[in-house]
């Protein structure tokens, strides 16, 4: 009986896999292309896309320093601040240019006037015949204006040193010693300068002391030595007193100030100095003068002596030009209209030669900055235009934007070579900041009105391509050769030739 029972369970499940059998085959005869995802191949618009991501950054961005050392006067910018070009961000002390300025200008009218007293002189020749000799009464009084300058420079020279330098010396005039204090109620500053420096400034003091003597005694009993003599002694006095005079403010600017009333002691003696060097220069120009005028008026003058003197009329208008440029180092200004976003020093510091001070960026004008792979740089064209989300305002934000320019040398980045290229936003837009994160299609070629099916259905095989196709009778299918174009960012291959339009072609295979 249990024998019969388990025959029959056999012969039931063997029934059954043959009926399943049945049906699997019956089924595939009927439907033989069940297996495949179709789709038909489809005319159609196709864009090729690149994706990548960059970093928005202005369009500008400078980091602005001066060009020689000196200490800062004003800051007029913070951090913040929306400037327009040309303004004066940060200034130096330019005192001493301005003197030197102001000394070259002076220079420039003495040349002038030496120029003219030399074509007089010509004309004089030319009207008289060179055989005529100068004017005597006109050379003695020449000579007596030249004398008496150099007399009266000394005099002047002297008293400026009494009033305004010899404070800073110790024992000023027999054995002097830089170094000055000054007492301010119950406070007491020191001025003085370090060891090196104050030994420099005592040997130029006592220098100058000696020259000062010189030059008295040889003015002295209507004048002892040769006048050209005596101006050489002045000229050589009055350029070493300008040059200590220099040193010493240079000492003053190094201070750095601890309280304001320092700083207002500091000033003080600081003009004081240059209030000196005026002086100083002012006798020096008027020696050169009347010593111009006295050669000129006893000799007559030849044409090399005119070009001559015209030329250093041109010199003067040269260092004057100099002068102005090393004047215009003395400030910076907004190379063009702006943001300030970092200020690097304080009023009263003393500015390194080239150390960043203001930073700015341009205002409203920002740039992307991204790398694209080596694989697809050839893709991309200056001009090509782009969509841009920001990661600020998520990918329905979409803003405009075009390839703008491409570098020639690659970037390394992470092992992988890859080409920076930057885009122009289309339009300004307030949101748009400096850092944000941008995620950019390039849209690199169009195509419109061609072939296209789904890029997975392109096969490659030793470097052919094909595409499998449900045949004519609708019961099998056959791989055809294809030339497949751009890719589409839908993920759609353009299919230049091979197959039709409204052909079955196969996406994939389930069985696969």
């Amino acid at each position: 009986m249990l024998k019969t029972k388990k025959k029959r369970i056999f012969v039931i499940i063997a029934a059954l896999s043959i009926i399943a059998l049945a049906v699997f085959f019956v089924s595939r005869e009927e439907d033989p292309l069940s297996r495949y995802e179709l789709e038909n191949a489809q005319r159609g618009d196709i864009v090729e896309v690149v994706s990548i991501t960059g970093t928005v950054k202005p369009s500008k961005e400078v980091s602005l320093g001066f060009v020689r050392a000196g200490k800062i006067n004003a800051i007029s910018v913070k951090v913040g601040d929306k400037v327009n070009k040309g303004k004066v961000l940060v200034s130096m002390d330019d005192s001493d240019i301005r003197a030197e300025l102001s000394r070259a200008k002076i220079a420039l009218e003495a040349e002038k006037i030496n120029l003219e007293n030399i074509k007089r002189a010509g004309a004089r020749i030319a009207k008289n015949g060179n055989n005529i000799s100068p004017d005597e009464a006109a050379v003695l009084s020449a000579l007596n204006q030249y004398t008496e300058s150099l007399k009266e420079a000394y005099t002047k020279t002297d008293n400026t040193v009494r009033t305004y330098v010899d404070k800073f010396f110790g024992d000023s005039r027999q054995s002097p010693h830089f170094g000055i204090e000054i007492h301010d109620g119950n406070a007491k500053y020191f001025v003085s300068g370090l060891p090196d420096q104050q030994i420099s400034i005592n040997r130029e003091k006592r220098m100058l002391n000696s020259d000062l003597k010189i030059w008295r005694e040889s003015t002295a009993e209507n004048f002892s030595s040769d006048v050209d003599e005596v101006f050489d002694i002045a000229e050589t006095t009055l350029m070493n007193a300008d040059s200590m005079v220099q040193g010493i403010g240079d000492i003053l600017d190094s201070k750095t100030y601890t309280s304001a009333t320092e700083e207002s002691i500091y000033k003080g003696l600081r003009s004081d100095l240059h209030t000196a060097r005026s002086a100083i220069v002012n006798e020096l120009s008027a020696i050169r003068l009347t010593k111009n005028n006295y050669l000129k008026t006893s000799a007559n003058s030849s044409p090399e002596e005119i070009r001559l003197a015209d030329l250093q009329v041109k010199s003067a208008l040269a260092n004057i030009a100099s002068i102005e440029d090393r004047l215009s180092e003395t400030w910076i200004a907004s190379p063009f209209s702006g943001t300030v976003v970092a200020v690097n020093a304080e009023t009263g510091e003393i500015a390194s030669t080239n150390s960043p001070i203001v930073k700015m960026i341009s205002s409203g004008q920002y740039e992307i900055e991204a790398f694209v792979p080596e694989s697809d740089i050839a893709k991309v064209k200056v001009k090509d235009t782009a969509e841009v989300t920001l990661d600020a305002y998520g990918e329905d934000e979409i803003f405009e934007a075009f390839v703008a320019s491409i570098d020639p040398a690659e970037t390394a980045q992470e092992g992988i070579s890859t080409y920076k290229i930057k885009l122009v936003f289309v339009s300004d837009d307030s949101r748009i900041l400096s850092g944000m994160t941008a995620n950019i299609d390039i849209s690199t070629e169009k195509k419109e009105d061609v072939i296209k099916i789904p890029e997975r259905a392109v096969i490659r095989e030793k470097g052919e391509y094909f595409v499998r196709v449900v045949t004519a009778s609708g019961t099998d299918v056959e791989k055809k050769k294809v030339v497949p174009g751009i890719r589409g960012a839908d993920s759609y291959r353009e299919i230049i030739s091979g197959i039709k339009e409204g052909e079955q072609i196969v996406v994939f295979d389930k069985q696969e």
